[in-house]
This record gives structure tokens, sequence and C-alpha cells, in this order.
């Protein structure tokens, strides 16, 4: 269980840090991409963001997420491409709210808006950053989030 859960909190860290033109098929690694310069200030800038109270806000709103979700992890019904439309992805919770952990669908409402408000605020304080994520290839996101791959990976080892 705990590891869905962190693929879930991975999947949505990811999409929230410009990785939506990957789910939308628009992402391929023949990107032009960013210039070295660009990769490394993205890169250093990207670790930097993930100990922010900004973004430590953020991941503990999408672990609550993540927590109430996880019983759905196991619904072959779940669409994946509800996640990139927040209206279908509520509508599904609510068709199915006792595969979930959510008491209503307005707990899962104002646990979905609570964490874009966090995203949204992170992404505005970091323009410059996520600017270079949306710009950047496959392989180069794959480099700039490897700190928050790395620290998953930990916890789910027990480090």
């Amino acid at each position: 269980m705990k590891i869905r859960i962190y693929i879930f909190y991975l999947f949505f860290c990811v999409i929230a840090n410009g990785q939506t033109s990957i789910l939308k098929g628009e992402a391929n690694s023949s990107k032009v991409g960013l210039s070295s310069d660009e990769l490394t200030y993205a890169c250093n800038e990207y670790e930097k963001l993930i100990e922010t109270d900004a973004y430590l806000e953020y991941e503990k709103k999408v672990r609550f997420f993540a927590d109430k979700m996880e019983n759905a992890f196991n619904d072959k019904d779940l669409p994946i491409d509800s996640f990139k439309n927040d209206s279908l992805y509520l509508e599904w919770i609510g068709k199915n709210i006792s595969k979930t952990k959510f008491k209503s669908i307005d707990e899962a409402k104002n646990a979905l808006e609570n964490q874009l408000k966090s995203e949204e605020k992170m992404k505005k304080e970091n323009p410059k950053l996520f600017e270079l994520i949306d710009k950047a290839n496959l392989e180069q996101r794959h480099k700039i989030f490897q700190p928050l791959f790395n620290r998953a990976r930990n916890e789910i080892q027990g480090y």
C-alpha cells in the first residue's frame, strides 16, 4: 500500500512540476529542450524548491489526497484520462466514493482544491523554474526531478 501511495504521490508531483504534456501525449525525448546552462539552473532551483515551505505544504496536501485515494488504485475502472481533468477526476470519485477513503464528494473536492491552490502558489513563487521545466525534454525533466525521485525511493526503503 505504501508503494502505491508514493507512486500516486510522485505522479501528482510530476504533473504539478510541468509534466502535464506527457499525459496529453505532447512530450517526447526529441524535443529541443534546455541549454546546458538552463538545465543546470533548473536542477539547482528544483533541488532548492523541494525544501521550501511552499513545496512541503503542497507535498502534504498531495499525500493527504493520495492516502484518501489508496483503495481506488486497485480499481481497473480508474481512467488515466481522469488525471488530465479535475472535473472528470471528481466525477469518477463521486461515482466511486466507496472505493476511496473520502467521506463525501465535497471532502474530495476540497482536498483537490487545496492541493491545486498550493500548487499554484508554488508555481507563482518560481515562474522561471516552471517555464524551464515546461521547455525541458523528457530526459532533462527526469534529471531535474531526480532529487524528488531519490527522496521518495529513500522514504519507501525506510531511510
